[in-house]
């Protein structure tokens, strides 16, 4: 491993300016280390074309101590200044850095480090932000589509039973298979979100279905029931039920109901 004296701090840009760049295609070709309390740098290739310098800040006094870096250059139009790597980037270089190890066992040693670090970087952007009107109201599967329908309300009648205190959610899944055959949907998790600050109100993993149903002419619909303790919602907003699904196989997918009011019942 090669110990290089120092490392010049470049310029950063904002790294929403600089295009998506191909990390899962990351080929390192070398790995070095600064004498400066832990920067790593690894050199590579992310095509024929472009080759890149990733840079992990591990200066003991630095700000930026633990953020990844890159700085690439392209065979024919030069240089660009060293930015700061986005999350997705990292998951990316990630994924291309464990395969290099799988592929060449003899320099696993030394990644094995650089790869933990890439991990921590990404663990400090926290979990994505969703914007949920941005979620389909309804979705394509292999021979097959999803849609999602809810209500919300609370109970103000007297007597036994749920009291205003809950709010109850009915959900249907549904949808058409080719020529009318039933979809087999994977229903991973159910989510109640409120519109415009895009919080989540309820969470139920893997739900159990309360009921199906064939609706019309080959629509065939999934029922599902959730209780929200009172506390969480804001009669004066809507809310949006949001399912993550397979569909015949599929990969997860996320589709969600309209926005709605919630109800009383008196």
């Amino acid at each position: 491993m090669t110990a290089i004296s120092s490392v010049r701090s470049p310029s950063i840009t904002p790294a929403i300016s600089i295009p998506v760049t191909p990390f899962i295609s990351f080929l390192p070709t070398k790995l070095s280390k600064a004498r400066d309390g832990g920067t790593t740098i690894v050199d590579g290739q992310l095509n024929k074309s472009v080759s890149a310098k990733i840079r992990m800040d591990g200066g003991i006094n630095s700000a930026t101590r633990g953020q990844f870096f890159v700085a690439t250059r392209h065979f024919l139009k030069g240089a660009q200044p060293e930015r700061a790597m986005t999350k997705g980037e990292l998951e990316d270089l990630n994924k291309s850095i464990t395969k290099h190890m799988a592929n060449t066992p003899g320099r696993q040693p030394e990644y094995v480090e650089f790869n933990k670090r890439i991990r921590e970087a990404i663990a400090k952007f926290g979990p994505a932000k969703i914007d949920v009107a941005k979620i389909p109201t309804s979705i394509v599967g292999p021979n097959a589509n999803a849609s999602v329908e809810g209500s919300m309300w609370i109970n103000r009648m007297p007597g036994p039973g749920p009291r205003s205190n809950t709010v109850q959610v009915s959900a249907k899944l549904q949808g058409n298979g080719f020529d009318d055959s039933p979809p087999n949907y994977g229903v991973k998790k159910i989510e109640v979100y409120e519109k415009g600050t895009n919080k989540v109100v309820a969470t139920v993993n893997n739900p159990t279905e309360t009921g199906s149903s064939l609706i019309g002419r080959g629509t065939h619909a999934h029922e599902f029931a959730l209780s929200i303790p009172g506390s969480k919602i804001d009669l004066s907003k809507q809310y949006s039920v949001v399912f993550t699904t397979t569909i015949n196989g599929s990969a997860p997918k996320q589709v969600r109901s309209d926005f709605m009011n919630v109800g009383q019942v008196f």
